[in-house]
């Protein structure tokens, strides 16, 4: 069996990398309490607020 080679198709900087790991995180933790009905306001206003965050440190990255 041959030895298993990952290729990056698409170089991405480090930095990049951990904050769009970030955003999906925040993405999915927002949309896993969004789908619980217990879910307490301030908890989800938290998880709002870091998905923005998040979204807000990727474009700042991103734009020149």
């Amino acid at each position: 069996m041959p030895d298993l080679t990952r290729v990056e198709k698409r170089p991405i900087d480090s930095q990049l990398r951990q904050l769009k790991t970030e955003l999906a995180y925040a993405r999915a933790d927002v949309s896993k309490l969004e789908r619980r009905a217990d879910t307490p306001a301030g908890q989800m206003d938290k998880a709002r607020a870091r998905l923005q965050e998040a979204e807000r440190l990727v474009e700042a990255y991103v734009a020149p």
